[in-house]
């Protein structure tokens, strides 16, 4: 008896041990995020086309939160932050510095709404046509102008299953609860920019409360319709919005994810392939790698196909603004009258001596979502 009494509290131990420990590895985007708001980051900018859409799935339409800014920017994959970074608005400054035909030259309030999964830390790839790698500083702010109150907007939902996004916020937003069987329960937040809940029977029905906390912890409630969240079309609660961030002093156990010089040096094997054209001979081996959904693997077929001259493939036109990249990491744009959701996949290649930084650049959202699924798998099995 005692020998199993005590065999149960050490699985009881071992279980919190786990919760713990896999809460420190995967909630660190709090601190990180909230870094960038008092944090320069420096990298490189450059052009994938015009967007309108993308990863964070924020069009149709766009919130006042991003439309009411200059330029519609693609995050790095590092500070994506599994969607956290969504949503969130920066000062980006550029001085002409760089390779190419357009350089980015001004200061310029810009928006995420996607991802750029071969982007190191601190790089951003504008949604506008362009050409060239421009050294680039930016900081986080709050989204400024009158944007309004938070907007929703639901995606596949129904009684027992809801899929809820926050848009049109004034900084990220950390967590969403929502309040079922007499608590506000946990919901799971997905790399496209939403959050998950599945409920119990009988389901969900009629107002819902729902409980956004912001990434410097302030905490909003708010009610919601699941007839307007089934509608699939974004709409408003009763009327909450965040205010400025609580600004505290950088976190110096967070460490910045971009590098802290101002300028970054010129790799002479990537800048000694710049092209200013921006026409572009299609090339079947490279246009039919072009994928339409809203992340990409570098392809090193395609990558190491480089040709002065392309025309995009209308296969792809017909969709989107298709970007060119010819291996030489620098992107042309062919048009600039897009409405597509699909992400900046066929852009921004590196060279050679970047594409090993790429493999380590894969979505962070992977790694914590296979750490929780283990640590869910631990505690059942030490229970």
């Amino acid at each position: 008896f005692f020998f199993n009494l005590a065999l149960h509290n050490m699985r009881i131990v071992l279980a919190i041990v786990i919760f713990f420990v896999v809460g420190a590895l995967c909630g660190p985007f709090d601190a990180e995020i909230m870094n960038l708001f008092s944090q320069e980051q420096t990298g490189e900018g450059t052009y994938y086309g015009a967007s309108t859409g993308g990863s964070c799935t924020l069009d149709s339409p766009t919130p006042p939160s991003g439309s009411n800014q200059d330029i519609r920017v693609a995050i790095n994959s590092p500070q994506y932050y599994g969607s956290a970074a969504c949503g969130m608005c920066m000062q980006m400054t550029g001085d002409g510095v760089g390779s190419g035909a357009d350089p980015i030259d001004g200061t310029f309030i810009v928006f995420v709404d996607n991802i750029c999964p071969e982007c190191s830390s601190g790089d951003l790839d504008l949604g506008e046509s362009g050409d060239g790698r421009w050294d680039i500083s930016w900081i986080a702010v709050p989204c400024p102008g009158s944007i309004g109150n938070l907007q929703y907007m639901g995606q596949g939902s129904n009684p027992f299953y809801v899929k809820l996004q926050v848009r049109n916020h004034v900084i990220p937003v950390s967590e969403m609860t929502i309040f079922d069987n007499g608590a506000y329960q946990s919901m799971t937040r997905t790399t496209d920019n939403f959050f998950e809940y599945n409920a119990a029977y009988p389901g969900l029905s009629g107002t819902l409360d729902i409980r956004v906390t912001a990434v410097d912890g302030q905490v909003v409630d708010d009610q919601v319709s699941l007839n307007d969240i089934t509608s699939g079309q974004p709409f408003n609660g009763n009327g909450v919005q965040f205010d400025s961030p609580n600004q505290a002093s950088p976190d110096p156990s967070v460490t910045s994810a971009a590098s802290s010089s101002s300028t970054r040096t010129p790799s002479p094997t990537r800048d000694s392939a710049v092209s200013t054209s921006s026409t572009r001979t299609s090339s079947p081996t490279r246009d039919s790698a072009v994928s339409t959904s809203s992340t990409r693997t570098p392809s090193s077929t395609r990558d190491s196909a480089v040709s002065s001259t392309r025309t995009p493939s209308n296969t792809p036109d017909d969709a989107a603004t298709v970007i060119v990249d010819d291996g030489d990491g620098y992107l042309s744009s062919t048009s600039d009258s897009s409405d597509s959701s699909t992400s900046n996949s066929s852009n921004n290649s590196s060279d050679d001596s970047s594409d090993s930084s790429d493999s380590s650049d894969d979505d962070s959202s992977a790694s914590y979502l296979a750490i929780g699924s283990f640590s869910l798998f631990a505690i059942f099995f030490v229970l």
